[in-house]
């Protein structure tokens, strides 16, 4: 009886010791996982970024390429209104990128800028 009593021991040992080796591993695994998933955020941004630069370029320039294409001979009061309008806000894109390219701003304040810009197409 000493026997069976020594054996049911030495297994609850070595089940617990098993319930904590598993127990460490899940831990781990899902530290991994919540350090990836921050991670997620950046990608998200990046995405609306290079959305509304796009958005930008497309009413801007009139392409996705980011190249002014020769306009239009300017007539009139409006169209010169609209033109300066438009100039300006390419001076500002520009200006954005740049720095943002030199890491003078933050990928959130870049992302709140051109925000701020494709407002401003609507104004």
């Amino acid at each position: 009886m000493d026997d069976v009593l020594l054996y049911i021991i030495g297994g609850a040992v070595i089940a617990v010791f098993i319930i904590i080796l598993n127990h460490k591993k899940q831990k781990s695994k899902v530290d991994n996982f919540l350090k990836d998933a921050r991670t997620a955020q950046p990608v998200f941004m990046q995405a609306s970024i290079e959305k509304k630069l796009k958005t930008l370029k497309v009413a801007l320039y009139g392409n996705t390429t980011g190249i002014q294409l020769d306009g239009a001979v300017l007539e009139g009061g409006a169209l010169h209104t609209a033109e300066a309008k438009k100039q300006s806000l390419i001076n500002q894109m520009e200006q954005l990128e740049k720095s943002y390219a030199l890491g003078t701003l933050t990928m959130k304040a870049y992302d709140d800028q051109l925000h701020g810009l494709i407002m401003k197409l609507n104004d």
